[in-house]
């Protein structure tokens, strides 16, 4: 089991817009098969030509659970629009599936336990902090990356560039 202890929780640092990583590294992040909570293997790329914002989080962690509620929302207002949000828990999948059953969590979850540790990093996590959420345009390139609990208004501004057609 992943203990607070093990990573380094972040605070909020904002975007870092552009992200600079190998393409090889990009496709190996949205291969990656990881269970869903009903246990059905998923890939980030299953949500090609959306905007998919990808939220690596536990249950334990403070900033990941403040900002959650904030990705229930905007799940409900942007789903139409092409955005898909995702969640990579990198916890106890009983714990996950509780948690997102009791906050109403509306978008998929994906359960990574400490395979999710090794992800970050191609997500550009170097710091191994989190929460730490990347953004993917509807071509599946990384464009944005932020360490720590990003705030709603800062994640709307990023998201509102990519969603003009």
């Amino acid at each position: 089991m992943i203990r607070p202890h093990h990573l380094l929780l972040c605070a909020a640092f904002g975007l870092a817009m552009g992200m600079p990583a190998r393409a090889e590294t990009r496709l190996d992040l949205m291969n990656q098969s990881l269970p869903d909570l009903d246990n059905q293997p998923r890939k980030l790329s299953d949500w090609r030509g959306k905007i998919v914002v990808a939220n690596f989080w536990a249950t334990w962690c403070g900033p990941c659970r403040e900002e959650i509620p904030e990705f229930v929302q905007l799940q409900h207002q942007y789903r139409a629009q092409g955005v898909q949000f995702v969640g990579i828990a990198v916890d106890n999948r009983k714990q996950v599936a509780d948690f997102a059953q009791r906050h109403g969590i509306n978008y998929p979850v994906l359960q990574a336990g400490e395979t999710g540790l090794a992800m970050m990093p191609l997500a550009g996590n170097t710091l191994g902090g989190l929460p730490f959420t990347f953004i993917v345009n509807r071509n599946g390139k990384i464009v944005a990356t932020a360490p720590g609990r990003i705030a709603k208004a800062r994640l709307e501004a990023a998201l509102q560039p990519l969603l003009k057609p």
